[in-house]
């Protein structure tokens, strides 16, 4: 389980430093660099957890403060790899999550995601689904598509990964849809209905894990 923890904390500084460059509107190419000084950083300031906590939260060039966002995710994934691990024992499910986890970064932060991070959580889901269950969701993603752009009941994305998850998940995914329908009134409750616009992603990726972690 150390190497699956080790393995989730590098995929979070990865996807950490994907959604600061797609939130820059950065290229994806090119070394990581501090936000301040944009000195080129070298292999050592980028340790998952241990760099941030050996440099005390500090760039080491300029000494401005680093930002916690990357050490969050990084120890966020760090705890969640081993857990759904040890219940699915499925390293394409961890990656599921961490797809799931940046598309719920992008919904937070524009309101829309990525075409790339649905087709790759397409192609990792579509490994566990089969030939019926594809002919089962495709009428009805096409039926919800046209239904939505008449009524734009929710996000486009939001169908597209319900849709997309129901080839892991089967018809198990009418429970992450309540699930997530849930944690987005009670967001909405305590808000005080002031907000307009919910983004719906990061609440299926709730969803999702609590699911997991019921059926464990």
């Amino acid at each position: 389980m150390l190497i699956i923890s080790i393995l989730g904390a590098c995929v979070g500084s990865f996807i950490a430093a994907l959604f600061n460059r797609y939130k820059h509107h950065q290229s994806l190419s090119g070394r990581s660099q501090c936000d301040h000084c944009h000195h080129r950083l070298k292999w050592i300031d980028l340790i998952p957890i241990i760099s941030f906590v050996l440099l005390a939260g500090k760039c080491r060039y300029c000494r401005q403060t680093i930002s916690s966002f990357s050490t969050f995710i990084e120890i966020n994934l760090l705890i969640l790899y081993p857990l759904i691990y040890s219940i699915a024992h499925s390293i394409s499910l961890l990656i599921i999550i961490s797809i799931l986890l940046y598309l719920s970064m992008q919904d937070m932060e524009s309101m829309k995601v990525s075409n790339n991070p649905l087709l790759a959580l397409l192609c990792f889901t579509i490994v566990h689904s089969n030939l019926l269950s594809i002919e089962i969701i495709l009428p009805i993603y096409l039926s919800f598509s046209i239904l939505n752009q008449r009524l734009s009941m929710v996000g486009q994305a939001d169908i597209d990964i319900l849709c997309i998850l129901y080839l892991m998940f089967s018809t198990a995914i009418l429970y992450i849809i309540i699930i997530a329908c849930v944690y987005a009134l009670i967001y909405f409750f305590i808000n005080r209905f002031r907000v307009h616009y919910i983004p719906f992603v990061p609440y299926i990726y709730l969803a999702v894990l609590t699911f997991l972690c019921i059926q464990k």
